[in-house]
């Protein structure tokens, strides 16, 4: 039972109450807490609310979109003017036109010792000029900022507003004026009936709108989508259960136990005499000749090869951006995939990866950390360090 306040726990035309139950079993009976009374219009008699223990269960949902540069026609030639002055800044050289800067890097980078370093200034200057050429297309979570679900509307955000300053005037009144809060009385309950009435009608409206959306070609197809599953949704991350019973507390704990769980370490005490033979190989010096190197049209045709429709990495960069850098830098970029194979270094910056957790269908509900796919089907990596892999993973063919 609520304490005796101005706000009460229950109320309708008929009277209020600060007598109401909330049921729920044992397990969740530790975990509820910061029970209070609302001040916001819930449209129901009860006006609850309370939250969930961070130690039983976290429901924060991610937005793994990640940022996205919006590429115009317009934007990609902002892009190509200043590209060289911002590639020329970051390697503090005083050149400017592409084509000599290009020449000029490209000879520095070969008398490089350390690659790292000249990848990052490569890098950091794409993308220092992607963010002031392009837009940023923002995350989901700030075009929802008033909509909660596809029904709501900026008009049903304004009279859930009204009716809230409603029902604290009703609250307000110091005086025993009956005839004044039994006014305001009458002004909150048709405000909020007129409120509920809006809502029930926005419900089959959009209804309408949604069995509406469909084409006269294929007057099926967001049935089967729905049907399917296939709607687009925001994963969530809950509490998993450990394989000794225990469950994680935290949200960086669930984490680190899914990324555990996806990227499985491998243990040199587990080694089949294969794979001892084959690691005491590798750690002999190499008597053979160095491999040719890259040739440029490789290269070329690797980077034109990047799927367009592909998610970016963690830089945002896609492959329209890069390909725009290589056509003014292709001396720079080649000089940089050569000397990161002839020194035996993958920058670590190409190295990072966006991992993405992808629920299986079957198993939404499950507890365990084997309810989501295996890693190789939710990562995103940079576009520029993908080539290099391609590069490396296709000369690794021709030649086995």
């Amino acid at each position: 039972m609520n304490e005796e306040s101005e706000l009460t726990t229950f109320q309708n035309r008929r009277g209020s109450s600060n007598i109401d139950l909330t049921i729920v079993n044992n397990g969740l009976l530790t975990a509820i807490m910061n029970w209070e009374i609302s001040e916001k219009e819930s449209c129901c008699d009860n006006i609850i609310k309370f939250g969930l223990g961070q130690d039983t269960y976290h429901d924060t949902v991610y937005d793994y979109n990640g940022h996205r540069y919006v590429v115009t026609d317009e934007n990609l030639k902002k892009f190509n003017i200043n590209l060289s002055r911002r590639v020329a800044i970051k390697f503090s050289t005083r050149l400017e036109d592409s084509a000599y800067l290009d020449r000029d890097l490209a000879s520095q980078v070969k008398e490089l010792d350390d690659i790292e370093s000249a990848v990052d200034l490569f890098e950091e200057a794409l993308i220092l000029k992607c963010k002031k050429s392009f837009k940023i297309r923002r995350a989901t979570k700030k075009t929802t900022k008033h909509k909660s679900v596809p029904r709501w509307t900026v008009e049903l955000t304004l009279m859930r507003k009204r009716i809230n300053a409603l029902r604290r005037r009703r609250y307000k009144i110091t005086t025993n004026n009956e005839d004044l809060r039994e006014s305001r009385e009458n002004q909150y309950h048709e405000g909020k009936a007129k409120y509920q009435a809006a809502i029930k009608k926005r419900k089959i409206e959009n209804l309408k709108e949604f069995c509406n959306l469909t084409s006269s070609t294929n007057p099926w197809y967001a049935v089967h989508k729905l049907a399917s599953n296939k709607v687009k949704r925001s994963e969530t991350l809950s509490t998993l259960q450990k394989p000794d019973g225990s469950l994680t507390t935290d949200i960086n704990e669930t984490i680190t136990y899914i990324l555990d769980y996806l990227n499985t370490k491998h243990e040199v005490d587990n080694d089949s005499d294969y794979h001892k033979t084959f690691r005491t190989l590798t750690e002999q010096p190499i008597q053979t000749a160095d491999d040719r190197e890259f040739t440029p049209d490789k290269i070329g045709n690797a980077i034109d090869a990047i799927n367009c429709k592909k998610a970016p990495g963690e830089d945002g960069i896609t492959s329209d951006i890069f390909q725009r850098a290589y056509k003014q830098f292709p001396n720079l970029i080649n000089t940089l995939y050569n000397k990161c194979v002839r020194q035996g270094c993958f920058p670590k910056r190409w190295k990072r990866v966006k991992v993405i957790p992808i629920t299986n269908p079957a198993k939404e509900d499950a507890t365990d950390s084997s309810k989501f796919r295996n890693m190789s089907n939710k990562c995103r990596r940079e576009n520029v360090g993908k080539t290099l892999t391609e590069l490396c993973t296709t000369c690794t063919s021709i030649i086995s």
